[in-house]
């Protein structure tokens, strides 16, 4: 799964693919109950669930994908005071997509 792939998905996509990672919902059920799916494209409160997990899984993995999401074209090699605050001011869509690619490893 690519970047490309998952910023083609609506925000409930996202939202189910992540529930089911964080184990709010069965990843075998034939159907969703939506009252169990969180808005982590939305709630910034979620979106730092969801990263927190994702940075257990790998910190390494994840930064490397929010600077990805966040700076697609970077070619950095060293950190500057501008990329940091981009990683810093990511959007919770964005902070799901990285949490996601590298909760699928």
């Amino acid at each position: 799964m690519s970047i490309e792939d998952v910023k083609q998905w609506n925000d409930a996509r996202l939202n189910i693919a992540l529930s089911k990672e964080m184990g709010w919902t069965d990843n075998g059920a034939p159907a969703v109950y939506y009252g169990l799916i969180h808005k982590y494209t939305d709630d910034i409160t979620a979106a730092r669930e969801v990263q927190a997990k994702a940075m257990e899984v790998s910190a390494d993995r994840y930064v490397s994908n929010l600077d990805y999401v966040v700076n697609p074209d970077s070619t950095i090699d060293v950190w500057t005071n501008d990329a940091i605050v981009k990683l810093l001011q990511a959007t919770p869509r964005q902070i799901a997509e990285a949490a996601y690619l590298t909760l699928k490893g």
